[in-house]
């Protein structure tokens, strides 16, 4: 039986740094820059600090995405079947990766909605009712979001993300039993390599990018 805890990687030095840069080099503008000088005390007036304030939780956010990834990064090997210690946090870090990029996308949608005055309170079904404002408030940047959010890749780590979290997890075999219309099916499991989970991931993350850069143009683009 194999003991998970006797193959935690050090984070430490190089081993941090290599995948840290790393992040650093593929996702240049995804955090929101020059923060202190953006805002001034006279916001705390017209509702900008509260902008300030969710900006700062998407950098924060961010923050935690690019330490995830450099504990994902430890644990990759092209061949799954190869470390099932080394699989295990694989997987594990790979799945909070996911969730935190969806997060980021959250926080997003908070940004908007204090920026515009929605007044919209947090809770089932709020980044839908942003976007509803939005419609009427900037249909440039709302037709932006509406496909940006139809891209393949945003598609993709949503999918990856779902699996994860509600179904069949990606890193292990299915059970290779296949129900439809009655008629059962069985053959051999399969499961998403490592090498296309990282490459949803990725793109996610590029995607992700993308994203808060046309928030930024489209909101602060006279700031």
């Amino acid at each position: 039986m194999v003991n998970i805890l006797d193959y935690i990687k050090d984070m430490s030095g190089d081993n941090y740094e290599i995948y840290s840069v790393e992040f650093d080099k593929l996702y240049p503008q995804i955090v929101f820059q020059n923060l202190r000088n953006r805002f001034t005390g006279m916001e705390l007036f017209n509702g900008e600090s509260e902008v300030h304030h969710w900006m700062t939780q998407f950098n924060n956010k961010i923050f935690d995405i690019s330490v995830n990834y450099v504990q994902t990064m430890l644990y990759f090997s092209k061949d799954a079947k190869g470390n099932l210690g080394n699989q295990y946090w694989y997987s594990y870090y790979a799945e909070s990766l996911t969730q935190r990029i969806f997060g980021a996308y959250d926080l997003l949608m908070h940004v908007i909605n204090v920026k515009y005055l929605f007044n919209i309170t947090p809770g089932p079904g709020f980044n839908s009712k942003v976007r509803k404002k939005l419609k009427s408030k900037n249909p440039e940047l709302y037709a932006e979001l509406k496909k940006i959010m139809r891209d393949e890749e945003y598609f993709q780590l949503g999918e990856l993300r779902n699996n994860f979290t509600h179904n069949n997890s990606p890193t292990n075999l299915t059970s290779g039993v296949e129900r439809k219309d009655g008629i059962i099916t069985v053959f051999q499991g399969v499961r998403t390599s490592n090498d296309d989970i990282l490459k949803s991931i990725k793109e996610g993350l590029s995607h992700l990018e993308r994203t808060k850069l046309a928030i930024e143009k489209a909101l602060f683009a006279t700031n």
